[in-house]
């Protein structure tokens, strides 16, 4: 897109100079009819069919944002040949343009710096939005403090992907691994970006360099910090393990010099530091924090789950008890991660993180496993029972030929198909929503979260889905006979 002199006309606002130029479109210096100066960001509709939505998007963002540290809009213009954004005008030079001509930041300037993006990033996440592109070069140091900029790639939860199937958007170095690895952009990965901004502050340059380079060494997991207050803290907020990750609170309180009584839980002290900013929930302070609390599910495959039920539904038109002993088989495994994160947060809530704590609870893992038997096994006898006798109900208006439009042996085959595999939906939805199901539900979603880390996993899940399934329609199509293993074959009248 041709950048404009000083002295252009854009949408009736004056063009005084240009700032930058970025993926999302060029930012000037600008005066309106009053003389008020405002920066005003133009974007090339007609080059990239999604720059006009992404500046929507951007519109969208900062209307629903009220915070000290974001940049307030104050016009938009999206309709016309060239659609613009016009927000609060920051007199002040980049976080990357900062360190490089004064050198890294240290002690309170860093610890008020991480604070009050960590804040922004607060609002932003508690109104919905994914930034996306947290980097030094999108903080702005003014007169104000910091303010996070360029809203640019945000996006809800909800919104449509207007990145290409397999691409990843944000700059090099301060994508999150996860996002890397195929995830969805998260609040979570956005809180990475930022502890990767925060490293770059105490560093001096970028923690993982810039480039191709960038993303096989975020992938590694590997960054040197320097020796000062917090950096340990801001490492561990940059591992490859999301759950490994302290709270932009503990972050914040170590920067502050509060290392000491973080360590007794897990990074979050009683005494809270004094704050400038709300940092979110995560942020309400020792008395409000939990260490019991088992942490947030960050991967969650409702569509894997879904899958695996179907599965399952369709091998017990075929293989009914062996389907209901591999359900009940799958909670238990369910139960038994539950139970296996469960443990791990009381040992470190008592303790503190220590290396080799995954291997302790794994230890334990026979002990989990007779525990969580002993838990599935009232609920799987309820499931067993109602679905056993949906099915026998179903299977006797079958044989007696009350179900429409299913006669013959063929039809007699599908009707006993629906019945087997009705039989043990109303068996899943007991143990998913039953008596004493919420550990249930929580290690299974837990379960699948491990099983598929990347919508490219999940996406091998679905495909063997289809493929047993379509097996199953082809057998019962050829009327193939029910196997009753481990027991024996129902006489054939």
């Amino acid at each position: 897109m041709r950048l404009r002199e000083p002295g252009a006309d854009i949408g009736g606002y004056t063009v005084v100079a240009a700032i930058g130029r970025g993926g999302s479109g060029d930012v000037y210096r600008v005066t309106d009819h009053r003389g008020e100066t405002a920066a005003l960001k133009l974007v090339d509709a007609q080059a990239d069919d999604a720059a006009r939505a992404r500046l929507g998007r951007e519109v969208d963002a900062l209307k629903s944002l009220r915070h000290d540290a974001i940049p307030r809009i104050l016009d938009a213009e999206l309709d016309g040949p060239e659609p613009f954004l016009v927000f609060e005008y920051i007199d002040g030079v980049s976080l990357a343009h900062q360190v490089v001509d004064h050198g890294a930041l240290r002690g309170e300037a860093l610890a008020d710096l991480a604070e009050t993006i960590a804040s922004a990033l607060a609002e932003a996440h508690g109104a919905g939005v994914i930034h996306r592109d947290v980097t030094p070069a999108n903080v702005m140091m003014g007169s104000r403090g910091p303010m996070l900029i360029d809203f640019g790639l945000s996006h809800r939860a909800d919104d449509p992907r207007l990145t290409r199937e397999g691409m990843v958007s944000g700059t090099a170095g301060y994508v999150a691994p996860e996002v890397i690895d195929g995830a969805d952009p998260s609040p979570t990965a956005d809180l990475w970006a930022w502890a990767a901004t925060v490293a770059f502050a105490m560093l001096g340059e970028a923690p993982f360099g810039s480039g191709r380079g960038a993303l096989s060494k975020t992938l590694q997991g590997k960054v040197r910090l320097p020796n000062v207050q917090g950096a340990k803290e801001v490492a561990r907020a940059l591992s490859l393990d999301v759950s490994a990750r302290p709270s932009p609170y503990a972050v914040v309180a170590a920067l502050r010099g509060r290392t000491e009584r973080l360590a007794a839980v897990d990074g979050v002290g009683r005494d809270a530091p004094t704050r400038v900013f709300d940092l979110g929930q995560e942020g309400q302070g020792a008395a409000n924090y939990d260490p019991w609390a088992l942490p947030s599910i960050e991967v969650r495959r409702p569509g894997v789950i879904a899958a695996i039920v179907l599965v399952l539904i369709a091998v017990a038109t075929l293989a009914p008890i062996l389907a209901t002993l591999v359900t009940v088989l799958l909670v238990i495994i369910g139960r038994m991660e539950h139970r296996r994160v469960a443990s791990l947060t009381r040992l470190r809530a008592r303790r503190g993180k220590r290396r080799g704590d995954a291997a302790l609870v794994a230890v334990g893992m026979p002990w989990h496993f007779v525990r969580a038997l002993a838990e599935v096994l009232p609920t799987a006898s309820i499931a067993s029972f109602v679905g056993g006798a949906w099915a026998a109900l179903v299977w006797k208006l079958a044989g007696d030929g009350r179900l429409a439009s299913l006669s013959g042996d063929t039809g007699l085959a599908w009707g006993h198909a629906i019945a087997l595999g009705s039989g043990l939906v109303f068996a899943v939805a007991i143990l998913w929503r039953g008596p004493w199901s919420g550990p249930t539900r929580d290690g299974v979603r837990r379960a699948a979260a491990r099983i598929a880390p990347s919508r490219r996993a999940a996406r091998i899940w679905a495909l063997v889905a289809v493929i047993v399934v379509g097996t199953v329609v082809f057998a019962l199509a050829w009327a193939t006979t029910i196997w009753w293993w481990p027991l024996p074959p129902l006489p054939s009248a």
